[in-house]
């Protein structure tokens, strides 16, 4: 975790979506924490990445929301 958070601190935006997927499923001792891991996806979202763009849509596909989720897909491609 530490090396992603170094290299997200120095801009570089898959990090940002590997801390996602680390938070998002767990880690060492860590629990998982899906808003931890939303967070860290919108933000590489907005940098444009597009894996995470998939990775919200999986979150808003595993929640039921399918029309958002089918927006989020499409704009990853």
């Amino acid at each position: 975790m530490a090396c992603y958070k170094q290299a997200a601190d120095l801009g570089d935006i898959s990090a940002l979506n590997n801390i996602g997927l680390m938070l998002e499923f767990g880690y060492d001792d860590v629990m998982p924490s899906q808003s931890e891991a939303l967070l860290h996806y919108k933000e590489a979202h907005k940098m444009g990445n597009s894996d995470a763009t998939i990775n919200i849509g999986l979150h808003y596909l595993k929640n039921g929301d399918v029309k958002m989720a089918k927006a989020l897909f499409i704009n990853a491609y």
